[in-house]
């Protein structure tokens, strides 16, 4: 039998580009692993910030079925699913913004995106008050941060820089589906880093 899940903790990152802006919201997880507590993105690394909602049906998917048969825990002890979504939903009343995140856990949110250098012109933006016209301009704007290895531009894009979720909302509106044909050319994702080393073990 594979080991049990051992949760410490669970964090909402409110992830709006503007107050007004609808709910939008990274969940992480601190999980007691062999190498001591380590955060991850709950949703796995994909690049979707997430509404309420969606954030339940993961969890009632995944990690609250888990409970069941004790294979998820909260702080070693074994938890029912009732509960154990009840915990989630008070976290989302509670959410974090990025830069306590760095304060309170020592942590931060990057997004990665990464792709040719050769960007297709009709990659547009499809509003009038976008930020940047197309996603050449985007790229042209984060110039100094992008590496180029093995023929691929990489732009690795602190969340807590200014207007980097307004300008990241905007740029994802230009990239077409990975389902279109062709695909496109650029990928994005997102990781969760420490700042430093951060006194996780205090996590609870």
């Amino acid at each position: 039998m594979p080991t049990p899940i051992n949760e410490l903790n669970r964090l909402i990152i409110d992830c709006r580009p503007r107050p007004n802006h609808d709910s939008a919201y990274l969940p992480l997880v601190i999980d007691d692993t062999s190498n001591g507590p380590q955060a991850s993105l709950m949703a796995g690394p994909i690049f979707d910030f997430l509404a309420p909602y969606r954030i339940m049906q993961a969890l009632c998917d995944d990690r609250a079925q888990r409970t069941v048969d004790h294979q998820l825990l909260i702080n070693g002890q074994p938890i029912t699913p009732e509960r154990y979504l009840k915990i989630w939903r008070s976290a989302l009343t509670q959410p974090l913004s990025l830069r306590a995140l760095g304060d309170q856990f020592g942590l931060r949110l990057l997004v990665h995106m990464q792709g040719a250098p050769e960007i297709p012109d009709h990659w547009r933006s499809p509003y009038q008050d976008a930020p940047f016209p197309n996603f050449s301009t985007f790229i042209n704007h984060y110039r100094e941060q992008i590496v180029e290895t093995d023929g691929l531009l990489h732009l690795a894009l602190d969340l807590r820089q200014p207007d980097a979720l307004h300008h990241l909302w905007s740029a994802d509106t230009m990239i077409p589906s990975k389902y279109a044909t062709p695909p496109p050319t650029w990928k994005a994702w997102i990781s969760v880093e420490p700042l430093s080393i951060p006194a996780m073990s205090q996590v609870a």
